[in-house]
């Protein structure tokens, strides 16, 4: 745990309190006694995880009589901040490790999940509501877990529907209505929380890769830097990258099978005996996104070059095969009003916004990477991590460039590795006095040539 009282390094941190509780009687502050704190994002996630290591020496595990149902109230904060908290409410839910490390002290790993988590878990919910999809999310949370749900994007393309919540947990009900919830291009809305955030945010795709990035220097991979003293006035080593690795985190295979590259979609109305049919293409999908502006023509390779392999037995691409059939019943004029149910659709142009929303939640995040960034940026009260855009540099492998007497900054850089990303993972390690995050990046774009 950091002790510091003025910043001197990009990883302090400070632990103010944090304070474990078993009903009204049993509370003890445990802050001196942490060897290590992760907490963990995701975009797929509304609320947040993590795990506690422990050591107990002073009686903690038999006086609070651990139950899977204890609280940790835990504060946060830099050292040059002393007026902005970060509080979170947690439920440790499992001890889920222990080792005796002598006579008489014992190092303990628990797990713990946001409160809001495990209140929901107790809840299940059969409502009817009305309204559009994101709407009716934020009404599920506010009733259910009296939670706020921020939407920082413009509504959905989809109008006003009714639907019957079908016996679920509120959490769960408000992510099952987002599902039918997209950009007029298709692109998919996420609901996640965030260590910096009080509530619950909703944003869509489209504004996560709209979004300029917010690090005014670009985060460098450089095994100089990391290996030089840290100098806190030195603002280029606040952006330093203690470890880069690249992933492709799902195969074309994978892509085939789920139907994501083509796919041809028969949607049968049981109300009326229409069948309707449509071919849904991801190449289509992205050359709009294209004539659209919201990526680069010259970035499509970024985003899938799955549908450019070409077959050798048909001798054409990927994107001109039909590899999956889908098949789905709806019911359509269910409440002979103006509000739709849940899986109607007017046309076959609404239908495929649903495929293409279910595309780009897996291509968008095949072309990625993992970095391991100092925490100063990420414990502010101001979220910079999940849905937001960073610049990167990867140095090129070429060691020949070191013996050149002039080098330009386009000589340095692997323009493919480098560029825009857009961070949906991340992994808050509060360990050894230093406050380190992991961020798993989508590539959005390459570095400008």
């Amino acid at each position: 745990m950091a002790e510091t009282k003025e910043l001197q390094s990009s990883k302090d941190y400070i632990i103010e309190d944090a304070i474990i509780s078993r009903g009204s009687t049993r509370h003890v502050n445990i802050k001196n006694s942490i060897d290590n704190i992760e907490i963990y994002e995701s975009l797929d996630k509304p609320y947040l995880t993590g795990r506690l290591i422990l050591r107990d020496d002073f009686g903690f595990f038999d006086y609070i009589r651990f139950s899977g149902t204890e609280k940790l109230e835990l504060v946060l904060r830099q050292p040059k901040n002393k007026t902005e908290f970060i509080i979170k409410h947690f439920i440790l839910t499992s001890a889920a490790d222990s080792e005796k490390v002598s006579e008489f002290s014992e190092v303990f790993i628990f797990d713990f999940i946001e409160e809001i988590a495990f209140l929901n878990q107790n809840m299940i919910l059969s409502k009817s509501y009305t309204g559009n999809p994101v709407e009716i999310a934020k009404k599920i949370l506010a009733d259910t877990l009296n939670v706020v749900a921020i939407n920082l994007s413009e509504q959905p393309f989809q109008k006003e529907m009714k639907i019957v919540v079908p016996m679920m947990h509120p959490l769960q009900a408000a992510q099952w209505v987002l599902k039918r919830a997209t950009t007029e291009e298709g692109l998919p809305y996420y609901m996640f929380s965030t260590l910096n955030d009080d509530v619950l945010i909703i944003k869509n795709l489209k504004d996560m890769i709209l979004e300029p990035v917010w690090n005014k220097l670009p985060f460098r991979y450089s095994r100089a830097y990391v290996q030089a003293p840290e100098n806190i006035h030195d603002e280029r080593l606040l952006y330093n990258v203690d470890t880069f690795r690249s992933n492709n985190n799902e195969n074309t295979l994978d892509f085939i099978n789920a139907g994501t590259l083509t796919s041809n979609y028969n949607i049968f109305d049981a109300t009326t005996g229409r069948l309707e049919t449509f071919k849904f293409n991801l190449k289509s999908n992205l050359d709009r996104l294209i004539r659209d502006q919201i990526i680069p023509r010259d970035q499509l390779s970024t985003f899938d070059e799955s549908f450019q392999y070409i077959s050798p037995t048909r001798e054409a691409p990927l994107a001109e095969h039909t590899a999956k059939a889908i098949t789905r019943i709806i019911y359509n004029n269910t409440y002979n009003t103006d509000y739709k149910n849940y899986y109607e659709a007017s046309n076959a142009g609404e239908l495929n916004l649903d495929a293409a929303a279910m595309a780009y939640r897996h291509i968008i995040f095949k072309n990625s990477a993992e970095f391991t960034l100092s925490g100063v940026f990420f414990l502010t009260g101001l979220n910079f991590s999940l849905g937001r855009n960073i610049n990167f540099v990867y140095p090129r492998n070429d060691a020949a460039i070191a013996d050149k007497p002039q080098i330009s900054e386009k000589e340095l850089i692997d323009i493919k590795r480098s560029g825009k990303y857009l961070i949906y993972n991340t992994a808050h390690r509060f360990i050894d006095g230093e406050h380190i995050v992991t961020c798993q990046g989508a590539k959005i774009s390459n570095a400008k040539d």
